[in-house]
């Protein structure tokens, strides 16, 4: 009974060495040039097949985040299909390797003349994820932009690692400074914008939420536009954390 005890006991530290082994080679490929992942690592962490004629190779893609109990991280995986073909999964661990949770439609960008779908994600920490997609049609013959939709999810990562949507919005593309809610502003976008466009792209982001504004100024401005729509008094609830901080830098910059 002891010789089959210490024989059990054996073959588990084995399990539990080669999985380690495994995903510590997972994670020393992230940061490298050579970041291409090999069929055993894709299938067993990312549920990624490979096959020649649609997904011939998979790559680390980004750590996402790093806690002492658990790291997010990505896969980003190419496909043969024409144009522009790609996507990426994310994944949370623990530290021997199991998933936590996962999205498998983390980001992606399949496109060609016409059409292009495109994922990203413009905000990542260890609790929150905002994910933007964008669908847009071109005319191929003019390259002229004919139609675009964009929206966004947030997610939220609890302190388990268990990922939740949060919300899903959409972002009206009429708008002169959309770009403001989607993305992180830089000193680079503002450093030419007077101050009267900084202010205009500031309040525009209140009034995408539907604030009513208290001034002549900006309530006739506003009415004007048609997907302005006042609502609320008070829209600080409604902010996402892009639109906060770019508010900061935006007023940074009006200064």
């Amino acid at each position: 009974m002891k010789k089959i005890l210490i024989f059990i006991l054996l073959i588990s530290s084995f399990e539990i060495y080669g999985q380690n082994s495994d995903f510590e080679k997972l994670i020393l490929k992230y940061g490298q040039s050579d970041n291409e992942l090999d069929t055993v690592l894709l299938k067993k962490y990312f549920d990624v097949y490979l096959h020649p004629d649609f997904a011939p190779s998979g790559y680390a893609d980004k750590i996402i985040f790093r806690k002492p109990y658990m790291i997010g991280l990505s896969c980003n995986v190419p496909c043969t299909a024409g144009g522009m073909c790609e996507s990426s999964k994310f994944r949370i661990f623990d530290y021997q390797g199991n998933i936590i949770d996962k999205l498998d439609r983390f980001e992606y960008v399949f496109a060609d003349c016409q059409d292009n779908s495109e994922r990203y994600c413009a905000y990542q920490s260890d609790s929150l994820l905002i994910l933007v997609e964008e669908k847009s049609e071109t005319d191929c013959d003019t390259d002229s932009l004919l139609k675009l939709d964009i929206s966004f999810c947030t997610y939220k990562i609890d302190i388990d690692g268990k990922i939740t949507e949060l919300n899903k919005n959409h972002i009206d593309s009429k708008r002169d400074y959309f770009i403001a809610s989607i993305q992180l502003l830089t000193d680079s976008d503002l450093q030419n914008k007077n101050k009267q466009d900084l202010a205009t792209m500031r309040n525009e982001i209140f009034a995408a939420h539907g604030y009513i504004f208290k001034t002549d100024k900006w309530s006739d401005f506003f009415k004007t536009k048609e997907w302005y729509s006042p609502r609320f008094d008070n829209v600080d609830k409604y902010l996402t954390i892009i639109e906060r901080e770019n508010i900061k830098m935006i007023m940074k910059h009006e200064k």
